[in-house]
């Protein structure tokens, strides 16, 4: 199965978030692919700390604060990733 996502209300955070929770019932006989075509920036003051955000369609302003609340950060997208019992990612 395919999920493409392409329209604003598709591409949320809420959205994204609620289509990863939709994956964590697959087989792990199923394989996943998670295939982002987007904006994004890194963030961090020190280059130990950065990690990528991925702007979603409800990015408004570029501010820490905005992006905290409308982004999806790398170390959740490695968590959603990694709650997908499929063995081949």
């Amino acid at each position: 199965d395919v999920k493409v996502m392409t329209t604003p209300a598709e591409t949320t955070r809420a959205a994204i978030l609620e289509a990863f929770k939709q994956y964590e019932s697959i087989s792990p006989d199923d394989a996943f692919v998670f295939f982002v075509a987007s904006h994004g920036s890194v963030e961090g003051a020190v280059l130990e700390d950065r990690e990528f955000i991925l702007y979603t369609s409800n990015v408004g302003l570029l501010s820490s604060e905005a992006l905290r609340q409308e982004a999806i950060t790398q170390a959740e997208i490695k968590s959603f990733i990694s709650n997908v019992p499929a063995t081949r990612k």
